[in-house]
Parts: structure tokens; C-alpha cells; sequence
């Protein structure tokens, strides 16, 4: 298998079967994998069933672990061998490469347990562990997915670096993150946002209306907070966000015993909070910038004249099986029957049982909480007064990214006319699919691509390299140019590690660092025709010549290989004529003209 960051290849030998052996075989894996994928394969040629088989199983792998970036699989006869084998090729990025050679094993293994017509538990136990490994290997959340698809599609670059932390870009142009947490959130920022009542008193200092709160850890301090305040309340844990355990509109002092208990189970730090009363809307904010606003409306069902609110429920619950979707684009979330909705029945003078009026709302749960069952909406207008709020918000906690949660009861009024409060500010909100590329765009410098110069041949050859380096002094370009050369890796004038791994390896650790701001690399040895490149454009490639005969084979392979990935190509002049792919022509430069035009490739990219 050879992998790049442009097209996966998979070498696949093909065993004929006879009809019968072919169905029993195809009736196993569809026991296997019920739900496996069908899929349209490019090709020209008649494709065994077997190898499509083999293709759907991957896919379906891939699939479970977490839906990887896929798109134009083709699958051609390779008609350069003697025996029936298939080439499948699979565009990838660098990131999901290994989750596909996990998945190719896995495939391959199972095929091969199948067609023995060994113990089916055996089979079902390697998929498990299969789909087990997947899931670790691909990005967790709705956030970080959806942002590397969005980079995959625009091209721009894409690096796993650990855990859920991804890269985008290549060394200055390039930022990490996980989810909507950036490097440039900073962790003190993220600790106010997740500590309610820190929070709260920060905005309060600076002027921002917030909900009068106190914290508590008993249950008979948190009676006196509530005396104070007056029914109803709002119990919320004092150390985390995203609207998790909140308990709003708690109007006795059983039902606020009960809410206490729930709390304190997970909690010890626990808020009790004034009830505010209005409307519950989050504003998204990036760079200070409002992209979005949304208003969300807490779990509640509307009555048509004939069904009771436990149908109403039931009729909600079924349509959040299946991945229904709110006007403002939230998937919707079941509604759970507990003692909060009960209580809230009670208030409206309502039993399950009940048959509400025709177009008439039953309120279930007191937070707008789209995980509780409620659903998100866009408001018509808002105030700019409203918007500058939530601004001035993001920038008091020096949240690049943030949605902040307001309960107002008219958006279209300046908040200044009625009673308002900032209830949570949330470091990592949700972002809706169609805003991703606005936070991309807004997250990456550019392209988020630094200039790249490839070097084919011997690396001791150096003329053109030494009247580079000296040209490049000269020009007094402040930009910090890293190299990859055998005796180690380079930044500037300073080696930084001293031996030589891999090009790979070597090339993933430049375009990881933040000083780099373009990138020369010799191709000093024969590890990337195993391993692949991590990058899938070359600015510019030179190619040189290689001393030994098993190299310039070599050389020829890497050239079939990774030439189209390059958007100039040129040879020195005094290599001898290499016969490339398509009789190809390279123009022939001198060591003075390969450096100008290495210089012109590295500062006109970079700037």
C-alpha cells in the first residue's frame, strides 16, 4: 500500500469463486455488516463483486468510527501484472490516513476469516476492536469534524496533532484547535466561562447586567439563597457550561429539594439564581464579530385539539430518532418525563393526560436547552444595542470564540429599556454547518499553505544549495526558512534535531512549527515511497542527479509518483536526461538560475 496526502492505493489481489461460493460468501458479510454501505465505484472496467465487497466493507469500517472525507473512489484493473489484481484509490488527507490503513487491515482480515469459513464470533470480535480503534483515531465532535471537512473541500492543509487537537495550515500560517477552542483562547478565559459565579462577577463589576446569585454546597444555605431571591429560582452547577444541569423556574420548595438533590449528585459547587423572565436567545460571536444569533425555546409541545400531551411527547421523541432538524438547523433532541416536566404540567394546570386546545404551547422544562428537547429558531430582528452587549461580553473574558446566552424579553428593544441579564457565556459553543466557513476563514491565515521546495537528488551535491544560502543572506528577508537535509533539520543557520528519521517525519515537524514560514526539503532517501508525503502541493521540485544506479530507479518512482504534485519542475543542467513518465522534458537551469527561481518561489508564496 502506498499513501500520500493525495490518492490512497490499495493493491488488491483478486480469487475467483464459483456462483455458489460467491453468495454464501456475500450472505455472511451482509450478516456481518447489515447495514453496509452501497457505493459507486469510477471505473472502466468489469469489477469482481468480491472487490466491491471488499471496498463497501471499508467504507462501512470508516463509517462507524466517524464519517472520514471521501469522495471520487475508483477502483482499475491493474493491467501491469500478470495475475488478476485491482488498484483501489481513495483521495485522502493526511490526517485520516492512518484510520484507513486500520480499517484496509481490518477488511482484509475479516475477508480472509470469512472465506476460510472460520468461527463467526471470531470475525464479528475483529470488527468490534476494528470500529473500537476507528474511534479513537478520527476528531470527536460535531465542531472539529465538520471544520476539517470544510478545510478538506478549500484545501486547506490539515495535521492530527494529539487527542481531539488538530492543526490547520502549515507552520506561521497555521492554527490548532479543538472544537471552537483555538490557540488563541486563552485557558484563563475558558476557566471564567466554565465558573459561573466568577464570571458573573466579572461582568457585574464592568457594568453587565447579570442574574443576582449565590453559591452553595448545603442544602439549607441554598433554602436561605432562595428565600432571599424569592420563588421562582434557577439551580445551575457553579462549574461548567453548555446549559448542563440547569434547573430554571423552580416555584416550591419541594420541587426545589428534589432540583437540589439532582444537582448535588454530580455537583458540590451548586448556584442559586433570580428567574428571570423573557426570552432565551445565544449570540455567536468570532473575533468580536456577531455571525449569528439564535433563539432557543425550551421543550414544549403544541396542542391540536385531539391528541394528549403524552402522544404530543411520544410524536416528538419519534421525530428526534430520526435526525429531524430545528428551523435554526439544531438536531432535535428527545424529551424525557421526569419530576421538572411534571411539576411544569402542574404549574399550567396539565397531566400527561391532557388534551391541549388546537395552536396552544405546553411548556415541559424551565431551561432553553436544546439536549432537554427544546428547539432553536431565528429572531427577525435584533437591536444593535443587543449585539454590542454580547460583544463587549466576548471581549471582557477575551473569548475569541463565544456564545453568549441573554434572557431579554423583546430582542428587537435595546436591552437598556428592559430587564436583561447575560445568564452563561459558553467558551466552546455549537457552530451550525452552513457558519463553519466563516470560523475557518476567520481561525486560518490564507490558505494556510508556507511555500515548499523539494530537492530530488543526492543532497551532496550542493552547489546550487550553497549559492542559495549565501543569496538568501543577501536578500535580508526576515522570513524564517526551514530545510530538511541529512545532516538533521535546519532552521536557519541552527540545527535543531541533529539526525535525519525520515522525509516524512522530518517534514511533519517543520510544518508543525509556527516559526517556519517556508520549507526546503531533500529527498535523501527512499523512505517516502513507504510512508508518503504529508504534504500535497510542491511550489517548486528540482531534480538533480543521483550518484548510485538503485537510487536513480529511485528517483524514477518518486518522480511517477508525486510529480503531479508539484506546480513547477525543473533539473540542473547537469543531470543527465532521466526517462520520466510521458517522455517528459524538464527545463535545464544552472546553479544561479535554480537559486533566483528558488528565491522568487519562497518570497512571493510567502508574502
Amino acid at each position: 500500500m502506498i499513501a500520500s496526502s493525495v490518492r490512497l492505493r490499495i493493491e488488491l489481489a483478486y480469487q475467483h469463486f464459483s456462483d455458489d461460493d460467491l453468495t454464501r460468501l456475500t450472505n455472511k458479510i451482509e450478516s456481518l455488516f447489515p447495514d453496509r454501505l452501497s457505493i459507486g465505484l469510477i471505473t472502466n472496467d468489469k469489477i469482481p463483486d468480491l472487490v466491491s465487497i471488499y471496498i463497501s466493507i471499508l467504507l462501512t469500517l470508516l463509517m462507524k468510527g466517524h464519517k472520514p472525507i471521501l469522495h471520487d473512489i475508483s477502483v482499475i484493473r491493474d493491467k501491469k501484472t500478470s495475475s488478476e489484481s485491482y488498484i483501489a484509490c481513495i483521495p485522502t488527507a493526511p490526517n485520516i490516513v492512518t484510520p484507513i490503513d486500520i480499517a484496509v487491515k481490518a477488511t482484509s482480515a475479516i475477508i480472509s476469516l470469512v472465506i476460510e469459513g472460520s468461527d463467526y464470533k471470531k470475525a464479528q470480535s475483529l470488527k468490534e476492536k476494528a470500529i473500537e480503534r476507528l474511534v479513537g483515531q478520527f476528531p470527536h465532535g460535531r465542531n472539529t469534524f465538520h471544520m476539517i471537512e470544510y478545510a478538506w473541500r478549500k484545501r486547506i492543509p490539515c495535521l492530527h496533532l494529539v487527542g481531539n487537537i488538530f492543526q490547520l495550515g502549515w507552520g506561521s500560517k497555521s492554527s490548532t484547535f479543538d472544537s471552537t477552542i483555538s490557540d488563541r483562547t486563552t485557558s484563563s478565559s475558558v476557566m471564567l466561562a466554565k465558573n459561573k459565579f466568577l464570571s458573573n462577577i466579572l461582568l457585574k463589576n464592568a457594568g453587565i447586567p447579570v442574574a443576582k446569585q449565590f453559591v452553595v454546597t448545603k442544602m439549607e444555605d441554598a433554602f436561605d439563597a432562595a428565600k432571599k431571591l424569592g420563588l421562582p429560582v434557577v439551580l445551575k452547577p457553579a462549574d461548567a457550561d453548555g446549559g448542563v444541569g440547569v434547573i430554571a423556574g423552580i416555584r416550591t420548595t419541594e420541587d426545589f429539594r428534589k432540583a437540589f438533590l439532582t444537582i448535588s449528585r454530580k455537583y458540590k459547587r451548586i448556584l442559586v439564581e433570580e428567574y428571570v423572565f423573557g426570552d432565551d436567545f445565544r449570540i455567536h460571536i468570532c473575533n468580536y464579530q456577531v455571525y449569528r444569533v439564535v433563539q432557543r425555546i425550551a421543550a414544549h409541545v403544541v396542542g391540536d385539539g385531539v391528541s394528549s400531551i403524552d402522544n404530543l411527547i411520544e410524536r416528538h421523541n419519534e421525530h428526534a430518532l430520526t435526525g429531524l432538524l430545528s428551523a435554526a438547523g439544531s438536531t432535535i433532541k428527545p424529551i424525557k418525563v421526569d419530576d421538572e416536566l411534571q411539576q411544569w404540567l402542574i404549574a399550567q394546570h396539565s397531566t400527561l393526560g391532557s388534551v391541549p386546545d388546537k395552536g396552544s404551547s405546553i411548556r415541559l422544562k424551565g431551561a432553553a436547552n436544546v439536549n432537554t428537547g427544546g428547539i432553536t429558531t431565528y429572531p427577525k430582528q435584533v437591536h444593535k444595542d443587543n449585539l454590542s452587549l454580547a460583544i463587549r461580553v466576548a471581549r471582557l473574558l477575551r473569548l475569541d470564540i463565544a456564545g453568549v446566552d441573554l434572557i431579554i424579553p423583546d430582542i428587537k428593544k435595546s436591552w437598556k429599556t428592559q430587564k436583561t441579564i447575560i445568564c452563561e457565556v459558553n467558551a466552546q459553543p455549537q457552530i451550525a454547518e452552513a457558519k463553519i466557513p466563516f470560523i475557518v476563514d476567520q481561525i486560518v491565515r490564507g490558505t494556510g499553505r508556507i511555500p515548499i521546495v523539494f530537492f530530488l537528488g543526492d543532497d551532496k551535491n550542493t552547489t546550487w544549495f550553497n549559492i542559495f544560502r549565501d543569496k538568501w543572506r543577501l536578500t535580508k528577508c526576515d522570513l524564517k526558512l526551514g530545510v530538511v537535509y541529512s545532516s538533521g533539520i535546519w532552521l536557519e543557520d541552527e540545527c535543531i534535531i541533529p539526525r535525519n528519521r525520515s522525509t516524512y517525519s522530518d517534514t511533519l515537524c517543520l510544518l508543525k512549527d509556527v516559526n517556519i514560514e517556508g520549507l526546503i526539503i531533500f529527498i535523501n532517501d527512499t523512505s517516502s515511497l513507504r510512508e508518503g508525503l504529508p504534504v500535497d502541493q510542491i511550489d517548486l521540485l528540482i531534480v538533480d542527479q543521483y550518484e548510485r544506479e538503485e537510487l536513480a530507479q529511485f528517483q524514477k518512482k518518486w518522480f511517477s509518483i508525486y510529480s503531479k504534485m508539484a506546480k513547477e519542475i525543473v533539473k540542473t543542467n547537469h543531470t543527465r536526461e532521466v526517462n520520466f513518465a510521458d517522455q517528459i522534458q524538464l527545463p535545464s537551469l544552472t546553479s544561479e538560475q535554480i537559486t533566483d527561481l528558488a528565491i522568487r518561489t519562497l518570497t512571493n508564496s510567502m508574502t
